[in-house]
């Protein structure tokens, strides 16, 4: 078996409480389940790289708009890769505990840390993935003392109902991490040789997504960096307001129509937001709200003395970049 070589990142900058647990979890020599979730771009990948690195690691990643059969021999070709066993792509897979049998068979020994990236894609939004992985785990890898599973998603609403509250993986040695933007300390430092105005400008202007940030750095200044990736064709910022939304949430168009309409107006309360939509209020709105403040790109201001179904809770839209492209690339898109 033949793992990812993942290379050091000398960039890789804060998450040092997240990288200290993760160094604990893998030199504790017992089988774990970590469950990683957070905003698209806001650096899972690269803080999972990071701490694992010095392992063995196998990496299976979800395909965005495939159906679930195909997600399985995604998986089952990566495997025939890492194996050096091409008959592997050719077996007869009919549900996840197939897959899940495979992979355990080629990691029954040894420490190895199975990483399952973009879960809610491996998973398609549903409960089998991790209803099958449950039985997997209880019955084959736990077996290995040396294994760790890394479970990652950036649908924070789908990581948290259907894996972290899952029953399926309930006290199964699992450790959650939810992961937010960076501090305005780290960014300074991935901002090394800014000055502090630039250093305030672009975490006001686009948070502490590490990527967002690292295209701010690829000029002679923040401002002129910023103009390029967001104001020329077909530049990274006038084209990012679509993929955030495609991995965060499900196919559904209130996600883009309630941000929309927070853009224009701030602080509107649910029942402004649900007349705007010509919506009822009900269980499925209320997740969209629950999605949409997971993900980090509304805040939700609630009175202290009220309760959470005050009429006077109001909404705003939280996320930097959104601020950003709502305000300023929006309304020129058909010019750029």
């Amino acid at each position: 078996m033949q793992s990812e070589i993942i290379e050091n990142n000398e960039l890789f900058i804060g998450r040092k409480t997240e990288f200290t647990r993760l160094q604990s979890i893998a030199n504790h020599h017992t089988p774990a389940i970590i469950i990683v979730y957070g905003r698209r771009r806001v650096g899972k990948t690269e803080l999972l790289e990071q701490g694992f690195r010095d392992r063995n690691i196998l990496k299976f990643e979800g395909i965005e708009g495939e159906s679930e059969k195909y997600q399985m021999h995604a998986v089952m070709q990566q495997l025939s890769r890492y194996a050096h066993q091409p008959l592997l792509r050719d077996v007869k897979i009919e549900n996840w505990m197939d897959v899940f049998y495979y992979i355990h068979e080629q990691t029954k020994e040894k420490p190895w840390t199975l990483y399952f990236e973009e879960v809610q894609w491996l998973a398609q939004y549903g409960d089998r993935f991790i209803s099958e992985l449950k039985y997997a785990w209880d019955n084959q890898f736990r077996r290995n003392k040396n294994i760790i599973i890394i479970l990652c998603g950036s649908s924070p609403s789908f990581m948290v109902n259907q894996v972290v509250h899952s029953k399926a993986l309930y006290n199964r040695s699992q450790h959650e991490f939810y992961l937010r933007e960076l501090n305005l300390l780290n960014t300074e430092k991935l901002l090394s040789g800014r000055s502090r105005q630039e250093v305030m400008n672009a975490y006001l202007t686009m948070g502490g997504i590490p990527e967002y940030i690292l295209r701010l750095n690829k000029n002679s200044s923040v401002m002129l960096s910023l103009c390029e990736q967001s104001f020329t064709p077909d530049s990274f910022f006038s084209k990012e307001h679509q993929r955030i939304f495609i991995s965060s949430m499900a196919d559904n168009k209130h996600y883009k129509q309630i941000i929309s309409f927070l853009s224009k107006r701030h602080h509107a309360t649910r029942d402004e937001i649900l007349k705007h939509l010509k919506i009822k209020s009900g269980g499925s709105i209320s997740k969209i709200f629950d999605d949409l403040e997971l993900c980090q790109f509304i805040s939700c201001y609630r009175p202290y003395n009220l309760g959470d179904d005050s009429p006077n809770v109001r909404y705003c839209i939280q996320d930097a970049y959104l601020h950003f492209y709502y305000r300023f690339i929006k309304p020129i898109q058909a010019k750029i």
